[in-house]
């Protein structure tokens, strides 16, 4: 996102500038991806700064930077105050991680939480007032601009708990693994490591 007012269109006319963005969060890598693909240099054609995401907003509309980077929610309350714009959007996965020794020792705890996050997301998909007041509430946005956001997440749609899937196929694992690999390459991460040979489906069953 950056100010109606700023005069950059693309990636590339952020020669240059000041960017906020979460460091080591979801928007983190693929801002870094597209610095470099237009040809910038992080760090040295543009200066990434670490922020919490609530702050980017008024960040971006008091000048202490030129862009900003995070998920819909600072997306919605840029526009709506009208002040704004999106220039490239990215997409972003989440993941559920347990210990390996934790799941072995305890498989059914294991299911047990998996199934809680089923019923979760369930409850997210016929109680969506409920939820925006308390992610409104969590993340110090206003409940208006959490309100207009776009649901992109499919388990919100379920009808019933048999529709919320929770599974990896292999085209997002694939996915993830670019992310990976790219962290370790930019240094966000210091080690690679395969993800397909750390993921069990098992416990979904």
């Amino acid at each position: 996102m950056v100010r109606n007012d700023s005069g950059i269109f693309t990636v590339a006319d952020l020669k240059g500038k000041k960017v906020g963005v979460p460091f080591a969060a979801g928007p983190h890598p693929p801002v870094v991806k597209a610095l470099e693909e237009a040809g910038l240099s992080p760090g040295k054609d543009v200066e990434l700064i670490n922020m919490k995401p609530a702050d980017l907003p008024l960040a971006l509309e008091t000048k202490q930077v030129d862009a900003v980077a995070w998920s819909n929610t600072v997306k919605i309350a840029v526009e709506e105050k009208g002040f704004g714009r999106q220039i490239a959007s990215f997409d972003d996965w989440g993941v559920i991680m347990v210990s390996k020794k934790y799941a072995q020792e305890h498989p059914e705890q294991v299911r047990n939480f998996l199934k809680a996050v089923k019923e979760a997301n369930l409850f997210v998909a016929q109680n969506k007032k409920q939820a925006f007041e308390w992610y409104a509430k969590d993340s110090s946005f206003a409940l208006q601009y959490v309100e207009s956001l776009p649901l992109t997440e499919p388990n919100y749609s379920a009808k019933s708990i048999d529709e919320v899937d929770l599974s990896l196929p292999a085209s997002l694992l694939a996915e993830l693994q670019d992310t990976i690999d790219y962290m370790q390459k930019i240094g966000i991460i210091d080690k690679r490591f395969d993800i397909a040979s750390m993921v069990d489906q098992s416990y979904l069953e």
